[in-house]
């Protein structure tokens, strides 16, 4: 369900307030009294709600609008009013008036002296109020600049925020030119689900192709069926092709860093890249859900790699290189990046190397000591979250045994697999710098390290006849 937005502060709203069907102290749509105080006129075809602080300061406006009237109903009425001084008393000080004046405008300076006799009580003394109203006014301060304006406010501060960049997102760094283009972003962009079938969207009317975004139907129409072929330009580092050049440049060949989070400070290219880190990183947004096992991922490519390595068996990818099969699409490009890849990342404590910064965070945990996965059963603590799901198999009493070897079983799938590839196949691992071979790969490693052989220079021997 789409949250409710305020449509003064922008802001979601809990418990809404429809301005439509809510009385103000059963007497007053809310609706009439934001048309007299605003000079709006509300669609019933928009939104129309708005939060209880700005409900308050609604009713502040229109009571500071009705009192302003009634004051100025009694300022001029108090004009017909003659006051005249009479003479005073022996033994009194005070003034009478032989007019009535109104109310408001007078205090009630001393009241009956009970030592007087009954007879003689006299009215209550009155006595004007000696103040000076406050100079009206027709003139506007601007927030920004405090230059002060007799007309077209509007106009100059509307100048200054298209100086700023325009209305700036809340939840992006995206800048709209007026309040209802930023109430649009904010209903389709972030508190509106992609698969949300209330979701406003834009059909194009020959191909029946759906977009969220009208410019972006506009753009399709213009370059899909009209034609017209999008307008590429030539690189100058590299000679491709581009769309769009100067984005093109900044990323791949200036890296120039173009914003930062406010979060952690970490710099982006684009800010389309700062946007998905911080509803990713920081907000931990996970709006797509596997149809599966109905849990929640970050991104459609998220549940299409769970889905091909938790819920399909079938292996469907094999590197050509060692003949390692995989179930999704993701970990076999991966796997193929290690073949060509080169040690690139280093420990600044012992100056191993390694081919990817998740492999160089795996290696870091053993320098320091923390153990963040202990075990609920005897308390004993490991490093990594896999060697914990070792040592619950010892508990639980789960092995994997060797279904050729009678009483030989494993803790792990990848000791059985190890064991079943050197033992019952006969596959080795041979350096193809010295030619020495290995029934195990972390020996060939070894040999390698201590030789200083290239380490990716290596050849897995599977004998005929198996794949």
């Amino acid at each position: 369900m789409t949250p409710d937005i305020c449509r003064v502060c922008l802001q979601i709203v809990d418990d809404p307030i429809d301005m439509t069907f809510v009385l103000y102290k059963e007497s007053i749509q809310v609706s009439q009294i934001f048309q007299n105080c605003t000079g709006l006129t509300l669609n019933t075809d928009k939104n129309n709600v708005i939060c209880s602080e700005c409900e308050r300061r609604l009713y502040d406006a229109y009571e500071f609008k009705e009192q302003a009237k009634e004051a100025e109903k009694v300022l001029t009425q108090s004009d017909q009013f003659s006051v005249t001084k009479i003479e005073n008393k022996e033994d009194d000080e005070d003034f009478y008036w032989n007019e009535p004046i109104h109310e408001p405008l007078v205090t009630i300076l001393k009241k009956e002296n009970n030592s007087i006799n009954d007879e003689f009580k006299v009215k209550k003394i009155k006595k004007r109020v000696s103040f000076q109203l406050p100079r009206m006014t027709n003139r506007f301060q601007c927030r920004f600049c405090l230059q002060t304006f007799v007309e077209g406010l509007r106009e100059h501060e509307k100048m200054h925020i298209a100086e700023n960049g325009g209305y700036e997102c809340h939840h992006c760094p995206k800048k709209f030119i007026n309040r209802d283009r930023i109430y649009v972003h904010l209903k389709v962009v972030h508190f509106s689900n992609k698969d949300d079938p209330n979701r406003p969207k834009f059909p194009c009317d020959i191909c029946g192709k759906e977009y969220i975004q009208k410019s972006s139907l506009q753009k399709h129409k213009k370059f899909g069926h009209s034609g017209t072929p999008l307008p590429k330009e030539i690189c100058p580092y590299c000679g491709k092709e581009q769309f769009n050049l100067k984005v093109h440049i900044r990323i791949v060949h200036t890296g120039t860093i173009v914003c930062y989070c406010e979060y952690c400070n970490k710099g982006f290219k684009t800010k389309g890249a700062l946007k998905v880190h911080i509803k990713h990183v920081h907000l931990n947004i996970k709006e797509f859900q596997c149809p599966i096992c109905l849990k929640f991922y970050r991104s459609r490519r998220e549940i299409k790699t769970h889905t091909e390595a938790v819920h399909v068996d079938e292996q469907r990818f094999s590197c050509e290189s060692c003949g390692k099969k995989f179930k999704s699409e993701a970990s076999y490009k991966n796997h193929k990046k290690m073949h060509v890849a080169d040690f690139d990342f280093k420990c600044e404590i012992c100056d191993a190397r390694f081919k990817s910064i998740a492999y160089l965070r795996g290696h870091l945990k053993v320098h320091n000591d923390r153990k963040d996965y202990s075990c609920s059963i005897c308390s004993e603590a490991f490093k990594r979250k896999e060697q914990l799901r070792r040592h619950m198999r010892k508990h639980n009493g789960i092995r994997f045994p060797c279904p050729l070897c009678p009483g030989v079983s494993f803790l792990d799938k990848g000791y059985l697999k190890e064991h079943h590839e050197r033992v019952h196949i006969g596959i080795r691992y041979r350096c193809d710098v010295c030619g020495k071979d290995y029934g195990c790969k972390k020996h060939l490693v070894q040999h390698q390290k201590a030789s200083k052989c290239d380490r990716n220079k290596w050849t897995r021997i599977v004998p005929e006849g198996y794949s």
